[in-house]
């Protein structure tokens, strides 16, 4: 009983299939001011911990947990969970946060979606699957456009041709709607 389904599947195909030929403009001039004060407070943040914890590899949890637990920290992880309730008596631990946060995103966004960017089209030109998501929703890969943090600061990066807008259309909790609707409730 999946022909209607599918009948529906395959009209949406066009759409995005165009969405994918069109592709995506970014502004690198925004996009690389966001970098760099992305890096820089990275490297700030490098600089309190290196005072703090040592010479040691941020980006190594194993390294990072040595360290603690040589201040005479109690803890099996570095995982924010973990360290969240420490903060107010170890200040470092914030900015230990922190650095996770920003070099996460350097690392997944900053250095490598201008690598996305087509030398003809100027576009960044991600791959969508229709049904790529267990539940049905549409996913995104290389670069994975659904996943752009939601501060502003990254989301005016993605700008249109001009004479023309973008529209940010969001289907909220769409699987409990459908199921909703499939079961009359």
């Amino acid at each position: 009983n999946l022909i209607n389904t599918a009948k529906l599947e395959f009209e949406c195909l066009p759409a995005v299939a165009q969405m994918e030929q069109n592709g995506m403009l970014l502004d690198m001039d925004k996009w690389n001011v966001l970098s760099s004060k992305l890096e820089s407070e990275k490297k700030h943040l490098e600089t309190l911990l290196f005072n703090e914890l040592g010479d040691i590899n941020l980006d190594s949890s194993k390294q990072r947990l040595e360290s603690l637990q040589s201040k005479g920290l109690k803890i099996s992880d570095t995982k924010k969970e973990t360290l969240n309730p420490l903060k107010e008596k170890y200040p470092y631990i914030n900015d230990l946060i922190e650095y996770s946060r920003v070099a996460k995103l350097v690392q997944s966004f900053t250095q490598t979606i201008p690598g996305h960017i087509h030398s003809l089209t100027g576009r960044i030109h991600p791959e969508y699957r229709q049904l790529g998501a267990t539940t049905g929703r549409l996913s995104c890969r290389n670069p994975s456009l659904q996943n752009i943090p939601r501060k502003k600061a990254f989301r005016e990066c993605f700008i249109s041709s001009p004479e023309h807008k973008i529209v940010v259309a969001d289907f909220s909790q769409i699987e409990l709607r459908v199921a909703a609707e499939i079961s009359n409730d």
